[in-house]
C-alpha cells in the first residue's frame, strides 16, 4: 500500500473517532468531560436514547364549568442568552404540553381563582436537539418523575377590576409559587388578556426566574463559553369552557 493511501485512512479513522466522543458525551449530559470513560479497544455502537414518556398532569376540581387551558393553542417559552463557539445567542424554548384551569365571572371578578399551572418540562423544544437533550436531562433532569412538570400554584391576583366587557383588555399580577426541578420559590407573573365571550379568555403572563434560584446547572463545556442566570419565562394561552 502507497504511503499517501496510509495517511489518509490515519486521518479518517482519527477524525471518526473524535466524532463519536463528542457524539457520546452529548446523549449522555449528566457526565462531565472528567468522567468520560476511555474509549474500548473495540468501537461500540452508539445507542439512541429511549425517548421519554410523558404523563397527564393531576386533574384539579375549580367548581363547575371552569375555563381550562387549551393546549392547541397555548405555549410555554423561555429565552437564555448564550454564547456558543464564540457566537453570542439567544436560545428560544417552547412547549405546547401546558395546562391548568381557572374560575372567572366577567360581572364579579373579584372571586377569579386560579388553579395549579403545570408546564411539562420534558417537552421543551429548541433549534437544536443536542441542546434539548442536554437540558431536559442534566439541567432540568426531567429523567426523575418528580421533576416532569414545572408547576405554579397560585396565591393572589391583583390587578383585576371589579367587572369586565367582552372586548376589554385587562392585565393582572400573580403571585405564587414557582417549582422547578424540585426547587420551590415565589414568583410574580404579569401578564394581560381579554374576555373574547363569555367562554372564551385569551391571555398571557410572564417573569424572569434566575437560574442559580432553582440549583439549574450547566453543563461545563469547551465550546460554551458563557449561560445567562436569568432567564425569561412566558405562557401565551386560550382557556375555554
Amino acid at each position: 500500500m502507497n504511503k499517501p493511501l496510509v495517511i489518509g485512512l490515519a486521518a479518517i479513522l482519527l477524525l471518526g473517532a473524535a466524532g463519536f466522543g463528542f457524539y457520546s458525551f452529548m446523549v449522555s449530559p449528566t457526565k462531565g468531560p472528567s468522567q468520560v470513560a476511555e474509549a474500548p479497544s473495540k468501537p461500540a455502537v452508539p445507542q439512541a436514547q429511549a425517548p421519554m414518556e410523558f404523563t397527564a398532569p393531576p386533574t384539579e376540581n375549580m367548581g363547575d364549568n371552569p375555563f381550562r387551558i387549551d393546549a392547541a393553542s397555548s405555549k410555554a417559552t423561555f429565552s437564555i442568552f448564550e454564547i456558543l463557539r464564540g457566537e453570542p445567542k439567544t436560545v428560544i424554548g417552547t412547549t405546547t404540553n401546558i395546562s391548568g384551569v381557572f374560575m372567572a365571572d366577567m360581572d364579579d371578578l373579584s372571586q377569579a381563582k386560579l388553579g395549579t399551572i403545570y408546564i411539562n418540562a420534558r417537552t421543551f423544544s429548541t433549534d437544536s436537539s443536542q441542546r434539548d437533550n442536554t437540558t431536559r436531562r442534566a439541567i432540568l433532569k426531567t429523567e426523575d418523575d418528580a421533576n416532569e412538570f414545572i408547576t405554579f400554584k397560585t396565591i393572589s391576583i391583583e390587578g383585576l377590576p371589579t367587572s369586565t366587557a367582552t372586548g376589554t383588555l385587562l392585565t393582572y399580577s400573580i403571585t405564587g409559587d414557582l417549582t422547578i426541578s424540585g426547587v420551590t420559590k415565589p414568583a410574580v407573573f404579569t401578564g394581560s388578556g381579554t374576555f373574547n365571550s363569555e367562554n372564551e379568555f385569551v391571555g398571557n403572563a410572564s417573569t424572569t426566574v434566575k437560574r442559580s434560584d432553582f440549583n439549574l446547572i450547566v453543563p461545563s463545556l469547551a465550546f460554551l463559553a458563557d449561560v445567562a442566570d436569568e432567564v425569561p419565562l412566558t405562557i401565551e394561552f386560550t382557556a375555554k369552557r
